[in-house]
């Protein structure tokens, strides 16, 4: 980014028209922006050493605290939380959950219960996982479970072996002289080491005492010389005026005598009538003042100019005088301050003395107050232990008790529940029987109803077939007979009659007996019970219907006229006719 915007810096101060500040400023920017991206280079390698460094810090922490044998500080993060001696494992409803699944894909038909290959499998890899994450979950609890009592044990024996440990200390410092030995060479070099630091302090203060002498004596001696400097500063400047007077008055007496000198020749000239010009002499006499006035001018210009410079030099000199007032009035009160801090250093390091041997007293009196405290520790620890037994005792009863009940209530509880399963399974299972016996109902009223159907339709075509060979009868009597149009009509109409009134097809053989065509009826009869076979029902295929037609054809073709005006008989009865017609 920022060499983006160098770039387009670049870019916009070249465009320019002014070349030599456009230059000066793409320097500037140049430099400015080279020490921003190392500022910022700087930044991210600090930023990455601080992260390296808590990093390393933090792993180092972590390294330190795992090696450690006391395992009951709270690094143990990444460990689970601490369990309870009466461990209650999970106890999941296995055989409950593989029955219900079971159940929920199975078909009862009569009292039995299928089940598809596919769903018994699934069910039975249910109930392993089920099995196998219980064994898991039993596996790791016990697995925590006693590793919390051997970290519990190993805690135990860690401080009893330390508690060990200070008891040796102890009675061996107490016993041992090459320990007071110790003591009291610790004693002489503490003391050995605070004369050291006195004398440190003695040095230091002295060196205080002789810089603010030096400083006194050069604030005493800074009057005079500043006197002397600007005493001096006014002899350089009126020596400077005399030469400048000098000089001045030698010009003047030069333009002088050149002036008399001029009007000599000039008289010369005119006394002895030379050929030479007199205006030459008189340029060179105007040449000559304009010079003298340019000198003139430049000598006011130089003394002006070294007065511009004597007045920058005093300032100087003043600014530098102030400063070095202030400095040595800084230096003052720092040499002052210095003072009064070795002062305090050294009522500190004496009452630090003091405090020391306060200390070693008091040492002393607690070491005898530890040895009676130890004699009332040993007292206190073997009461403790005693109470400990009975209160042990006494939490052993009550969480024995806890725990029978709260394993007592659990076990209520489980069996609440399992009872409320399997009261919820067998509500499940009576709500299946009872829709499926509703449904096996409903399809045995629905069968008999489509039976009843089918038997009526049954008895109807019947019916109608009767009819229809009736009527084929009394075509084929008048057809024999060959009786005229009315005689059809008046067949065609009580056909008709007999249709409205449903009369029986005996009653229509009983009046057609007296025609000398029986064998007729004997073989419509034949054909009715021909009829009656199956092959009969069998109307609705493809080639019945195509017999139909043909007969239909063959019918309408051998009657004649009059006789084709017969009604057409609908649900199959037209096509029983078709078929009797077309028989050999």
């Amino acid at each position: 980014m920022v060499r983006y915007l160098m770039v387009v810096v670049k870019k916009s101060v070249h465009r320019g028209g002014q070349n030599v500040r456009m230059k000066m400023v793409n320097v500037l920017l140049h430099v400015v922006l080279t020490q921003l991206l190392r500022l910022l280079e700087s930044t991210e390698c600090d930023m990455i050493k601080t992260v390296q460094w808590k990093m390393g810090k933090e792993m180092t922490l972590l390294l330190s605290e795992r090696a450690r044998q006391d395992t009951a500080l709270p690094t143990d993060v990444w460990k689970r939380g601490s369990m309870k001696h009466c461990p209650t494992p999970e106890r999941p409803l296995v055989v409950e959950n593989f029955v219900h699944q079971l159940l929920s894909g199975g078909q009862i038909s009569g009292g039995q219960v299928s089940f598809s290959s596919d769903h018994l499998q699934e069910c039975l890899s249910s109930l392993l996982r089920d099995v196998i994450g219980r064994e898991r979950s039993n596996f790791l609890f016990y697995s925590q479970f006693y590793e919390h009592l051997l970290q519990q044990e190993t805690q135990l024996l860690h401080q009893r072996e330390q508690d060990v440990k200070n008891l040796e200390e102890y009675h061996i410092l107490s016993n041992d002289p090459l320990n007071k030995a110790a003591g009291l060479c610790r004693g002489l070099m503490v003391e050995l080491t605070a004369l050291r630091c006195r004398l440190a302090h003695l040095e230091e203060e002295r060196r205080t005492l002789t810089q603010q002498l030096s400083l006194e004596h050069r604030q005493h001696y800074d009057t005079l010389v500043r006197r002397l400097f600007t005493t001096c500063l006014q002899l350089k400047s009126r020596l400077d005026g005399y030469h400048q007077k000098m000089e001045e008055d030698v010009l003047q007496m030069v333009s002088r005598a050149r002036r008399e000198g001029v009007d000599k020749i000039a008289r010369l000239q005119r006394k002895y009538d030379s050929s030479r010009d007199p205006k030459d002499l008189a340029d060179t006499l105007v040449e000559k003042e304009t010079q003298h006035d340019l000198l003139t001018e430049n000598s006011q210009q130089r003394a002006l100019m070294k007065k511009l410079q004597t007045l920058a030099q005093w300032r100087e000199t003043v600014a530098l005088g102030k400063l070095q007032r202030e400095l040595l009035s800084t230096q003052q009160r720092e040499l002052r301050r210095q003072l009064s801090c070795i002062k305090v250093q050294l009522e500190s390091e004496q009452q630090g003395a003091m405090l020391q041997q306060e200390l070693n007293t008091l040492r002393l009196a607690m070491q005898q107050s530890q040895r009676e405290v130890h004699l009332v520790r040993k007292q206190l620890s073997q009461q403790s232990q005693r109470l400990q037994e009975v209160e042990h005792g006494c939490a052993r009863e009550t969480r024995m008790s806890r725990q029978l009940h709260s394993t007592g209530v659990l076990s209520l509880q489980r069996l609440q529940e399992e009872a409320e399963d399997r009261e919820r399974v067998i509500k499940e299972l009576t709500e299946q029987l009872r829709s499926g016996r509703r449904h096996s109902q409903l399809r045995l009223q629905h069968s008999a109803k489509e039976l009843q159907q089918v038997r009526s339709k049954l008895q109807q075509e019947r019916g109608l077939k009767q009819e229809a060979f009736q009527l084929v009868s009394q075509l084929q009597r008048q057809v024999s007979e060959g009786t005229a149009l009315p005689t059809c009509t008046s067949s065609t109409s009580a056909l008709i009659a007999g249709r409205s009134t449903r009369t029986s097809p005996v009653l229509a053989l009983r009046n057609s007996r007296g025609s000398p065509s029986a064998m007729t009826t004997r073989n419509i009869k034949r054909d009715d019970a021909e009829d009656r076979s199956p092959y009969a029902f069998q109307t609705g295929s493809p080639d019945t219907k195509m017999l139909f037609s043909k007969s239909k054809q063959s019918l309408t073709q051998h009657l004649e006229p009059s006789e084709v005006l017969l009604p057409t008989l609908h649900d199959g009865r037209s096509t029983s006719l078709m078929l009797t017609l077309q028989r050999p």
